[in-house]
Parts: C-alpha cells; structure tokens; sequence
C-alpha cells in the first residue's frame, strides 16, 4: 500500500487530487480489458457454461440469468478481446469498477446489461474493426477528446461525502455535552436556580455528532437529558434539545464549514416564580471551521476552531408578573479550538478523539435587584457588573467495531457497528463573580467540576450516504461532577 502525506497546500492538493484521477481512470481501464480478456479465453474449445461462470461467475453476476456458452462464444468472437464499444464499456464499468480491490462478492447494479452479438462494431474478412463515427479519426489531439465515461467510479468520493479515500465514510463521534450554565447561590432565596439562557444549554461541544473528516452532509441531533435544569420554583427539570445541522468541504476536499441550529425545550428564559416556567427556546448558533492537516495510511488529523454566537434570549428572574428581580443579558461569544484525529484500519475496528478548549471572549451583563425578593440583605437599587463563564477543557475518545458491513451494497442496511466512547470535561478556571457588594453570593461559589460521562450507542447505515446513530449517556460521578442523571440521544446524518 502506497501511503501519501495530505497538505493544506492548494498546489500541491491539486497535483494529488490529478494523480488520483489517472489512478482510478487505470483501474477502470484495466478492469475492462481484464474482463474482455476472459471473454477471449472463453472462446477456446472446449469452453463449458459451467467452466465460464462456475463461483466466480455467480459472484460477479449475482442472481441474473446465465449467458448460454454458445451466446458467450459469439460475443467474444464478435466484439474482440480488447473491445471498447459502448456496450462493453457500459457493462464492464457498471459491474466491475464500483468494487473494492480487496475482494468479496460483486453484484452488478441494476440497468447494467451484458452485451450481445448484435452490439459488436462492424468488422472486415480478417476481423478487423472498421472505422464507424464512433471510432473514426477526428482530427482532434487525444487531450482534446472527451474523457472516457468512468461510470458510477466517478460519483464516488462524493457518495462517501468527502475525501476520496477509505477516510471518507469514517463515522462520526456520538458525543454526550450539556453545559447546564450558572446557578444562583445559597446567599439567594433561590439556591441552584439555573441561569436559563437557552434552558441552559448555551454551549455546545465541538466533538458531538462530528469526525474530523471534512465531509459533505446535512444532520439532525436529538438529545434527552434527564434532570438538567432547575426552575426559579427550585424544581428538577429535563432538558430537549434539537439541532439541525449542515456541513460543507471546499479546498479540494480538505477543509470544511459546518453550521448548527439547536432548539430546546425544558425551562424557558423568563421565569416568574409560582407559575409553570416550561417553555421552548432558540440556542446559540454555531460555526466551525476545519481543516485537515495530515493524512497517511489509516491516520488521519485535523484542527480548527468553533464559533459560538449569543442568539439566544437573555434570561430573566421574576418575582412576580411586574416584579423583575434579575437580567442575565446572553452576550457571550464563545471560541473553541479544537483538535481531532482518526484512525480507521484495515479491520473492523476504527477509533476517533477529539480535544477541545472553550473559551468566553466577551463576557454576559449581569443585573440584580439589590435588596429584592430574590437577594436580600443586598445593597438597594440595580447592581450591575460583567461575568464571564469559566473556560472548560474537553477530552473524548471513541471507538467502534463493524458486526455487518457488506461489500458492494448500497440499499437498505449497510453497515452495523456499536460504540463505546468515554467523555471527560473539566473546568480550567473559578468562577467569575460579581464585583459589586455581596456579589460573591449571587452565584454559587465552588462549580469547579470534572465530569466523565459514558457514551454507549449503534452506528445503522442506511444505503450508502445515511447513517442513524442511537445511544445512551451514564454519568461516571456524582455531586457537583455531573450536569444531569441520564441522557438518550439520536443521530441521523445524510452525505452528500
């Protein structure tokens, strides 16, 4: 196996992606003139339908009916073992080079039809091609004339949505993040209470539901998480969240845009004490880039940063309908860069990890009512200061091992795999809090946390391009070391 270094250079990602062209155009070639080659041989005497097709027959023709050998003598006969005509060519690159070179049963598509006798190019005594329209000398240079039709081999890099290369359909990291946000603290009448920008869910995680392949897709995200969020009425809640989501490569392929719209449903922004606080919020929209910076047999590494922007409500306490007590202003604009690398052998097993770091850039305004409801013994009057929330550092591993993955097959199920991933998340700093007087009570002092959560789930692949992930969420600590009891999520992702 030859192994070729991938760098983000535009010169030379374009000599490699030319050389990758004449290599397939090669195979293709050399696929076709193989086959004609046993066609020549089954012409010899002797030549038995049974010695023609035998196991090897039936794996490359499936259940289509067979060829009579008188049939298939006159076909060899006729077209030549070198023919290149449109039915031979049609034929030999819709059932030969879609396949993989490492072998197992070959099925043609369906409307690849053998060719016959009558499709042969007319020939002279000695058997001869003459020159038709087809074949005739245009005058034309061979760099001048169309490319040769490739058949289904030039849709491919395409239908695994990226690279063209094993790497390419490499499944994605399940994930498992819920930030869960600030909680008002002890010295406050509302003790736990969640800042409830987007229901507390204002961060997402670089890591869920990506691979550090640059690919072409659009997805959808589906997270339950049980128990995440506390309301101003000091009750437990559950958090939904729903992300839509679409990725883009450009660059030859080695870099990408991916973009995400989340939704949640669970505690709504505004919050008034003794009344239902259930209610549905838009999040923060997300932008990523990636780049792909290494690529060598089976490794493969990529960077990039993650942009998070405040779209989301800001969040407000109230103590009544008329009597706002707190205004937590969403103005953070989060930056998260990121490594990932992929390891996909030879094997069923492949491997995924992901670091990341998240960072508040800008900080949110923070405003109480001193000496209301919510904070006595404050000082009077509206007390104002910037916040910024803690830096977080994210660490994830997954792995997967294919149980079902045929070769050549590209409807209904695909492809089975489950997955184990681990997750572990840990803040990097204190918590900031406000300077005014008694400010060191609003929030809760200590959220120092490191979580680690456990990701079990199953990778479906549907046909060729769409995969369905499902899985379950365990967190590995308790206390303060755990935003939520359990979470369920699913995954649907469709490459282009």
């Amino acid at each position: 196996m030859i192994c070729i270094d991938r760098a983000i250079v535009p010169s030379v990602a374009l000599w490699g992606r030319r050389l990758g062209r004449s290599i397939a155009t090669i195979a293709v070639a050399a696929a076709a003139i193989s086959g004609a080659s046993v066609s020549a041989v089954q012409a010899a005497p002797g030549f038995t339908e049974q010695a023609a097709y035998g196991a090897a027959g039936q794996a490359a023709y499936g259940n289509e009916p067979a060829i009579v050998s008188d049939e298939v003598v006159q076909i060899c006969r006729a077209h030549g073992p070198n023919c290149r005509c449109p039915s031979c060519s049609k034929f030999f690159d819709a059932c030969k080079s879609p396949c993989p070179s490492r072998g197992g049963p070959r099925r043609c598509p369906p409307g690849a039809t053998r060719p016959t006798p009558s499709d042969a190019p007319p020939t002279d005594d000695e058997g001869n091609i003459l020159p038709t329209p087809d074949t005739a000398d245009d005058g034309l240079a061979d760099e001048a004339r169309p490319a040769p039709d490739m058949g289904p081999v030039a849709s491919l890099p395409s239908g695994l949505g990226a690279i063209p290369s094993s790497m390419s359909a490499s499944p994605g990291m399940i994930g498992d993040f819920f930030v869960g946000g600030s909680q008002y603290g002890k010295g406050t009448l509302i003790p736990g209470a969640m800042v409830a920008v987007a229901s507390g869910d204002r961060i997402m995680k670089v890591s869920d539901n990506n691979s550090p392949i640059p690919q072409n897709r659009v997805f959808f995200n589906y997270n339950l998480f049980s128990n995440a969020a506390q309301d101003v009425n000091l009750n437990v809640r559950d958090v939904n969240r729903f992300t839509f989501g679409a990725e883009r490569t450009f660059l030859d392929d080695l870099c990408s845009l991916e973009f995400r719209v989340p939704f949640t449903a669970g505690v709504d922004a505004t919050q008034i004490q003794g009344i239902n606080t259930d209610g549905a919020e838009f999040g923060n929209l997300s932008l990523t880039f990636k780049a792909l910076f290494f690529e060598r047999c089976n490794w493969a590494a990529s960077g990039g940063l993650a942009m998070i922007f405040p779209t989301a409500d800001d969040a407000e306490l109230f103590g009544s309908d008329t009597d706002i007590q707190s205004t937590f202003t969403n103005d953070s604009f989060f930056l998260q860069p990121f490594l990932g690398v992929n390891y996909r052998s030879r094997d069923p097993l492949f491997f995924q990890f992901f670091t990341a770091a998240n960072f508040d850039t800008s900080g949110s305004q923070l405003t109480i009512d001193g000496g209301g409801t919510f904070f006595p013994g404050f000082s009077p009057g509206p007390l104002t200061d910037r916040v910024f929330t803690q830096s977080l550092l994210f660490v994830d591993f997954s792995a997967g091992y294919w149980i079902y993955r045929p070769r050549c097959k590209c409807r209904g199920i695909t492809g089975i795999a489950p997955m184990v991933e681990l997750h572990y998340t840990t803040t990097m700093d204190e918590i900031d809090l406000p300077g005014f007087q008694m400010g060191a009570n609003v929030f809760a002092r200590d959220l120092r946390s490191d979580q680690l959560n456990l990701t079990c789930g199953l990778l479906v692949k549907l046909g060729c391009r769409t995969a369905l992930r499902v899985a379950g969420v365990a967190p590995l600590r308790e206390g303060r070391d755990r935003t939520f009891d359990s979470e369920v999520s699913a995954q649907l992702v469709r490459n282009y």
